[in-house]
C-alpha cells in the first residue's frame, strides 16, 4: 500500500486498518506499506519517480506452502466447485 503522508482525501488510518485486517486474516504477509511524507492524494502524477523507486523495492513473498495454501482458499471463495462452471466468452 502506498500512501502519501499528506493526503487530505484518504486518511492513513485506512492504510493501518487494512493492514490490522490482513494481519488478522492471516495475510499480513501479503501486505507491504509504504507512506511516502511529502506526498498527498496524486502520487502518480505528482511524484512518478517516487511512486517507481517503491514499486521496485517491493519484494513478492517466496514461494511456499502456506502461501499456496493461502492462493488456494482465495480461490475457493471466488469459485465455488459446486456452482456452474461459467460458459467461454464467445468471439
Amino acid at each position: 500500500m502506498l500512501h502519501g503522508g499528506k493526503d487530505r482525501l484518504v486518511p492513513s488510518a485506512n492504510v493501518d486498518y487494512l493492514e490490522a485486517a490482513l494481519r488478522t486474516d492471516g495475510r499480513g504477509a501479503l501486505f507491504t506499506k509504504v507512506i511516502l511524507p511529502n506526498a498527498n492524494h496524486f502520487i502518480p502524477w505528482q511524484q512518478p519517480t517516487a511512486l517507481r523507486e517503491a514499486i521496485l523495492r517491493l519484494k513478492m513473498p517466496e514461494p511456499d506452502q502456506n502461501l499456496a495454501s493461502l492462493r488456494a482458499k482465495q480461490i475457493e471463495k471466488v469459485i465455488d466447485p459446486g456452482q456452474a462452471k461459467p460458459s467461454p466468452v464467445s468471439q
